[in-house]
């Protein structure tokens, strides 16, 4: 419901609204800043490119509502970055269904810079996490989530090393 009613305020506060790109290899372009932008028409997964961030207004944003049942890849175009609050940066990100994204142009750096959304919330600092076999995810709640497998021994043992080591 959270989600709902973030892309309800957006649409109140957003001076346009795009239906999305449906087919691969499209592009979005400059009429898109200010809008928000609904990913999830069409059959199957798809690829949508952002606007050279040169040729967006500096502080111009754009965000992303996902509500298809498959993946939506939102790739940069040329020498342009997605960028993180954490320093981190990539050439493109995945929206899952329900999956909420916003990004604010840095035309002079090349940079898309997320600022918001739950795409940006999977990547915060908060979710610390290292993604292998024997590997944990720590929530912003203080929860920590860890998984592994092990080899049991002629005993039945098994013994297990947690991959993070618990406080107290």
């Amino acid at each position: 419901i959270g989600a709902v009613w973030q892309v309800v305020g957006l649409l109140n506060s957003t001076k346009k609204f795009f239906q999305g790109v449906a087919s691969a290899g499209g592009i979005l372009t400059v009429d898109q800043i200010g809008s928000v932008v609904q990913f999830g028409v069409g059959a199957g997964s798809y690829t949508a490119a952002l606007p050279v961030s040169a040729a967006c207004p500096n502080g111009g944003r754009i965000n992303f509502f996902h509500n298809g049942n498959y993946p939506v890849v939102l790739q940069r175009q040329g020498g342009d970055q997605i960028a993180f609050a954490d320093g981190t940066a990539t050439s493109s990100i995945t929206l899952r269904t329900g999956d909420t994204l916003e990004l604010l142009c840095l035309g002079e750096s090349t940079t898309w810079l997320v600022i918001g959304g739950s795409v940006g919330n999977r990547a915060a600092s908060d979710f610390k996490r290292v993604l292998a076999p024997n590997g944990y995810r720590l929530l912003p709640s203080g929860d920590i989530e860890m998984w592994g497998s092990g080899t049991g021994s002629a005993s039945g043992a098994v013994p297990v090393v947690f991959p993070y080591a618990f406080n107290g």
